[in-house]
């Protein structure tokens, strides 16, 4: 077994080490509930490191769960019961993440054992009944919800301690030995035992407590269940020495006690010496009385539990007394009156605390209300857009073709008609026929530009891994009949592997390379391409000897249809630099030019690595 927990944990750490956060964030939270079922302070580590992750990553639902492993750490490793109920809390504004009904009835009782410490009964019991309440509606409990139901029961019984309500401890304790037996958990069972010799103390029949009690705490020490020893000790040696057995009584107060020394839990080991020092006093043993319950004093003075501080100072301060010390017990009963009088008002800030909570949570909902009607607003918004978006597709393919056929149309018209009046028609006539075709041609390459225009945006081809050389020597062989026409060179360095839409990269390649070469009027336009890295970003230089752009342009020529010179002597539609905009846009980068020296320009294509 020892093993098999050894290879979980394991397996955890390395999971908790993973680059996938959902896979890091649930081991560590795991790792965390086991810490915290052997009270180990690895649980805190554990589930600090998880909230971190889970705010980072904005898990809400591992941000909730983090809550309650922390809150579980403090209430049971650290038996600071403040902390703990400030992570209930906050874990409860996730309430709706939680995948479980358990994990929240695990909120619930947490609180109930934190108020219970704290001395808040009512509290206590309120937190113990919704937590029993998420898991009764399981229909199918698995095994550990069904111990979860008995726990819940049994600390509902020991709540009840009351003569009025001595009869809900016994209803209780019945109900939980029924789901303890269920599962044939032998030690809960044994609590029962115990708890229900209490009752039958408490209602006149000490023969029936004493054999439940003696009963319990040989099932405890068959189950090796020490915790359960000191209890059922400390309940036994109450009872003795009430019938007035003292010393058999005492005895098994000190065998409590060493128990609960054993167990490392401070507050337990407290009482247990308040009540030994409390039997002392009765039997008029002061000296030893005051003896015990210093001890009592050095532990609860290092923990928050002021209800327990309070009460000792007052069996302190009668304690001095009978011993003639009035000095201290003055002291003693000073310092519980002021401890009584800061119990009241904790109360009281509580009972504020509560109301504020309240407003906030009912503030918290209406504005998630608001959040939900805007995050329609905004799904209603991005619908339309989408439809937009569908009809911008139609209307391109329309394009593509209702456009471009009636162009084709003229233009064939226009050569037959050239043909048949190659003999009839005089220069005048001829002169307009390459209009006509000059026309038709120029309103084709328009609407083949103003479609490339459009398709950039309305892509949804996934960006893969791009080698960019070989981009660059797919677009000089397509531009190698103007690159002979005009003698020009290209030159073009080592080039990066991106995460782009090849196609794109291609035509912004081919109409940065060819501007350079278009707009050039050396006899042999030279155009170099360069990369470079800065941080997380590539950029990709294109520089050209050619007639360069007047800084005042510089951002204009990337505007639609803007042209720097007249079509006789330089051909183009206007469109190819915004086209070149667009692509980068899409690729999240950015695209500028800049003066190349002597003359020409330089275009810098900045996109992410």
């Amino acid at each position: 077994m020892v093993t098999i927990k050894n290879k979980k944990l394991e397996d955890l750490k390395k999971a908790s080490r993973s680059v996938k956060p959902a896979d890091a964030i649930s081991a560590l939270l795991q790792l965390s509930e086991l810490y915290n079922k052997d009270r180990n302070k690895r649980a805190f580590t554990c589930a600090r490191q998880a909230l971190e992750k889970a705010i980072q990553f904005d898990r809400k639902e591992n941000i909730g769960e983090a809550h309650l492993q922390l809150a579980i750490y403090f209430c049971r490793a650290r038996t600071d019961y403040i902390t703990s109920l400030n992570h209930c809390e906050k874990a409860l504004q996730f309430k709706a993440a939680f995948k479980t009904k358990r994990e929240l009835a695990e909120i619930f009782k947490t609180m109930g054992v934190n108020y219970f410490y704290l001395g808040e009964l009512r509290k206590a019991q309120d937190n113990y009944k919704n937590a029993l309440n998420f898991l009764l509606s399981i229909s199918k409990k698995e095994k550990e919800e069904i111990k979860d139901v008995a726990d819940l029961y049994y600390n509902l019984a020991i709540l009840n301690r009351s003569v009025e309500t001595i009869h809900l401890r016994k209803e209780f304790l019945e109900e939980s030995q029924k789901y303890y037996q269920q599962i044939n958990m032998l030690t809960g069972v044994a609590r029962c035992y115990d708890g229900m010799g209490v009752y039958h103390f408490y209602a006149g029949n000490t023969k029936k407590a004493m054999e439940l009690l003696l009963l319990a705490i040989k099932t405890f020490e068959e189950e090796n269940d020490k915790e359960g020893v000191y209890l059922a000790s400390n309940n036994i040696g109450t009872i003795k020495i009430k019938t007035g057995k003292f010393n058999e009584g005492l005895a098994y107060l000190m065998k409590s006690l060493q128990l609960r020394k054993k167990s490392g839990n401070p507050i337990p080991i407290a009482i247990s010496y308040i009540n030994i020092g409390n039997a002392l006093m009765d039997k008029r043993r002061f000296k030893e009385a005051i003896v015990h319950l210093s001890d009592a004093e050095k532990i609860l003075r290092k923990t928050k539990s002021k209800i327990e501080l309070a009460s000792l100072m007052s069996a302190m301060s009668r304690c001095y007394k009978h011993t003639k010390n009035f000095e201290k017990a003055v002291t003693c009963q000073a310092e519980y009156i002021l401890l009584h009088e800061e119990l009241h008002r904790y109360e009281l800030e509580k009972a504020y605390n509560d109301t504020t909570a309240r407003y906030d949570m009912e503030l918290m909902e209406k504005n998630a209300m608001i959040d939900r009607l805007k995050n329609f607003e905004i799904a209603s918004y991005i619908h339309r857009l989408e439809m937009s978006n569908t009809e911008l597709r139609q209307f391109a393919h329309a394009a593509s073709h209702d456009l471009k056929e009636p162009l084709r149309t003229i233009t064939s018209f226009v050569n037959l008609l050239e043909k048949h009046c190659e003999n009839k028609i005089d220069r005048t006539g001829r002169e307009y026929l390459n209009y006509i075709i000059t026309g038709t041609k120029r309103l084709d390459e328009l609407v083949k530009d103003l479609l490339n225009l459009s398709r950039i945006n309305l892509s949804e081809t996934t960006f893969t891994d791009v080698n960019l050389n070989e981009v660059f020597k797919d677009a000089v062989v397509n531009l190698s009949a103007i690159i002979t026409e005009k003698n020009a060179r290209v030159h073009c360095g080592k080039l990066p592997i991106i995460s782009a839409d090849k196609t794109q990269m291609f035509q912004l390649f081919m109409n940065l390379i060819a501007n350079g070469i278009k707009y050039n009027q050396n006899k042999i336009p030279d155009i170099n391409i360069r990369a470079s890295k800065k941080g997380a970003h590539i950029t990709i230089s294109f520089s050209d000897n050619g007639i360069g752009i007047a800084e005042q342009y510089q951002t204009k020529i990337f505007e639609i249809f803007q042209r720097l010179h007249p079509r006789e002597k330089y051909s183009g539609t206007g469109i190819g630099l915004t086209i070149c905009k667009k692509i980068v846009d899409r690729h999240h980068g950015k695209i500028w030019v800049k003066k190349n020296k002597p003359n020409g320009s330089v275009f810098h294509v900045s996109l992410p690595a």
